[in-house]
């Protein structure tokens, strides 16, 4: 396993590195104008959920995200081409990134998929999700990447993960007592971090 350079990154996996986390990505004061914005944002959320007998999402996804996302994604480039290098992902070169902003409610999941498959997504070389939500009252919705051992990485607020887009991986469902208002869910901006199309 290759040494970090940067010591705000924690490297996840036992064999080998499957996931990098950086705790405290934002500083306090962007990470709340995030949030304040994404409530805000709530009349453009859609349903991601699929249902019927194929059940493989319940989320809400707003495409386009919010202004106060720029600064989070132009720290997720910024450390991008370390990270790929501590996961052995090939990276030459960020093409561009891609967002997006995300809300599970109770009983919202992911069942597990890649991020990469399909022609239009081959070129996706990783994965990031950050995390952020208000008080939780809500159990689960942890991130698990399915290859060899699982690593199941809890959904701690102001936590950015990346990780390789060919792992499986999949969102636990979120448990909670009591149906949860808009704000109260599990907020992330996730996306991808492309390579240029000719990179294999």
């Amino acid at each position: 396993m290759k040494s970090p350079r940067n010591s705000s990154i924690e490297w996840l996996g036992r064999e080998r590195f499957f996931a990098a986390r950086i705790r405290q990505f934002l500083p306090t004061g962007e990470r709340n104008a995030l949030f304040r914005a994404a409530v805000a944002e709530r009349k453009y959320f859609v349903e991601a959920s699929t249902g019927g007998a194929d059940d493989h999402r319940r989320a809400f996804v707003h495409y386009t995200t919010v202004d106060e996302a720029d600064e989070l994604v132009a720290r997720v480039r910024e450390v991008a081409p370390e990270v790929a290098l501590g996961l052995g992902v090939e990276l030459p070169r960020v093409a561009r990134i891609e967002r997006q902003l995300t809300v599970h409610l109770d009983g919202g999941f992911y069942r597990p998929h890649r991020d990469n498959q399909g022609l239009e997504a081959s070129s996706r070389a990783l994965s990031y999700v950050y995390f952020f939500h208000g008080i939780q009252r809500w159990k689960g919705g942890e991130l698990v990447l399915e290859e060899g051992e699982p690593v199941v990485i809890d959904p701690e607020d102001n936590s950015l993960v990346f990780f390789d887009s060919s792992l499986l991986h999949q969102v636990r469902p979120l448990v909670a007592s009591m149906p949860l208002a808009f704000e109260e869910g599990r907020f992330t901006i996730n996306g991808w971090v492309w390579r240029d199309p000719l990179t294999p």
